[in-house]
């Protein structure tokens, strides 16, 4: 056992962050912020030691004292630091990570409850077979794995505070299944400060170059769905997003992004209008299928009161694909001989649709897979020195839902299919 001396202090290295230099200097949220981190990235090597007096470390940040003893009372309501009754010293509570180094275990951030992020029919499957990848993986490596869920986000700092206090000693990492959604969550930020708990996103990524990312290729695969229509003389082409894109979220998402499609749809070839760009506005899930068939079948038939429009549309779900495969049906069109439909997912009712539908296959499981060795690294070798991004490619399914457009025909010849 490590005998602990009157002369032993536990001395923070903290800095100011960039961003508060050219400021006013320590507050006591920056300072608060910066000693949080400090002590649980530190307390495992200092657990007992007391930390320096508050005219020292005032001195060494060139704040003033009454900070920091803010701060240090702070620290103590949370837990981090403690102070015997009637003494002088604040000492570093037990806030090692001592029960991860015994029995390892990653964390699996939800942005949901675990019974509605498994069993939704918006992206279930998808969702079953990320997270069966991330626990068969981490089974294999010998670690047990603990759905998380965060405060919500208008909790207060000292709930946040307390919730990280008590959950992050008892991971080695955390595997984020996207953001809540919400233009603030002060406690995905709080967790993100975190640099010295290994952190890894799948099938998003954030601005963060300390946090790892498992995405797909969205490049190659708008390349592929291209190049493939190409072959059937298609040359126009719509796109379908059943929900816009989310502003000033944590998560960036993969072909969540209208105008970088459309870029990546045009370098390929394909035209593209504005107005060839569907983004839905849903409400509640429960209801997704009848909210989007309604708001579908406006922009679909004004699409066929124009004079000129695509050929064939790309999809953002199977779910959309094969709603607007019904709203074709419905208008007495024909897939694909009026219009061809590609979808993205591969879920089971794309295989079983009249006509079956063609789509873009993502490997769920293998980016679970992929996450877990990803924070399997970050772990044992520091995210410095560890692979940080990993993008995957999609497999295109070609089935029923693409062919040869009677109006595509007519078309010149120039694309070299006729």
């Amino acid at each position: 056992m490590m005998m602990i001396r009157k002369s032993d202090r536990y001395n923070p290295e903290i800095t100011l962050p960039p961003e508060e230099v050219d400021a006013k200097g320590w507050s006591a949220d920056t300072l608060y912020d910066a000693l949080t981190v400090a002590i649980r990235r530190d307390g495992i090597n200092y657990n007992g030691f007391s930390i320096v007096s508050e005219r020292r470390l005032a001195g060494r940040i060139g704040a003033d004292r009454s900070l920091v003893h803010r701060v240090y009372e702070r620290l103590r309501s949370i837990g981090l630091l403690a102070r015997p009754d009637g003494a002088r010293r604040y000492f570093l509570a037990s806030t090692g990570n001592r029960a991860a180094a015994a029995y390892p275990v990653i964390g699996i951030l939800l942005p949901i409850r675990f019974s509605e992020y498994i069993t939704l029919t918006e992206a279930r499957q998808r969702r079953q077979s990320i997270y069966n990848g991330i626990v068969d993986r981490a089974a294999e490596l010998g670690f047990a794995t603990m759905p998380l869920r965060l405060p919500p986000p208008e909790a207060s700092n000292a709930e946040i505070q307390q919730y990280l206090a008590s959950t992050l000693p008892r991971v080695n990492g955390i595997i984020h299944l996207g953001d809540r959604g919400v233009p603030h969550d002060p406690p995905l930020a709080q967790l993100w400060k975190h640099r010295e708990i290994p952190q890894v996103c799948v099938s998003c990524w954030t601005d963060l170059d300390y946090i790892g990312s498992v995405s797909y290729d969205a490049g190659a695969a708008v390349n592929s769905v291209a190049h493939y229509l190409k072959e059937f003389g298609h040359k126009k082409v719509g796109i379908v997003m059943p929900l816009k894109k989310r502003d000033r979220v944590r998560c960036h998402y993969d072909m969540d992004d209208t105008d970088e499609l459309k870029s990546l749809f045009e370098t390929a070839g394909m035209e593209i209008r504005s107005e060839w760009i569907f983004n839905g506005s849903l409400g509640q899930l429960g209801d997704f299928r009848k909210q989007l068939d309604r708001q579908l079948q406006k922009w679909f038939e004004t699409l066929l009161r124009q004079d000129d429009c695509p050929t064939a549309f790309w999809c953002r779900g199977d779910l959309a694909a094969l709603s607007l495969v019904r709203l074709i049906q419905q208008a007495d069109y024909r897939v694909p001989d009026d219009f061809s439909v590609i979808g993205m997912d591969d879920v089971r009712e794309a295989e079983t649709g009249t006509p079956a539908l063609t789509t873009l296959r993502q490997p769920n499981y293998d980016s679970g897979v992929y996450a877990v060795n990803m924070l399997y690294d970050v772990i044992r070798y520091g995210a410095e020195n560890s692979v940080l991004t990993k993008k995957l490619p999609m497999t295109l399914i070609a089935r029923g839902s693409v062919g040869t457009c009677r109006r595509a025909k007519e078309l010149p010849l120039m694309y070299g299919v006729y």
